[in-house]
């Protein structure tokens, strides 16, 4: 992996709802030029008329394997103010990974 900092260098997380078309191309070269940062992408994943069944953490953009998912209860039906189960993931990845950005 051309940005493999896994193991040192600060933590720098992107949340995207979806990978395709215009924000896998920036993404992905962001990231490849990013030398500096271990990057993270955490991204919703859909199944069926839900806009968020769950959310995925991947190393980068290429990874099809995530390093973690979590599949919601309550799904995410497009737009909600607040979402316990998205927040909770979100608030252990940011303290199991040590994100700083």
């Amino acid at each position: 992996m051309a940005n493999d900092t896994r193991d040192s260098g600060p933590v720098q997380l992107h949340i995207v709802h979806d990978l395709g078309g215009g924000i896998e191309k920036w993404l992905g070269d962001y990231i490849r030029a990013d030398g500096e940062r271990r990057n993270l992408v955490l991204r919703s994943f859909a199944h069926g008329p839900a806009a968020g069944a769950g959310i995925a953490l991947h190393e980068g953009v290429g990874g099809a394997i995530p390093l973690r998912a979590w599949t919601f209860a309550r799904p995410i039906e497009g737009c909600a103010a607040t979402h316990e189960e998205y927040r909770a993931a979100l608030a252990g990845t940011l303290a199991a990974e040590g994100v700083q950005a």
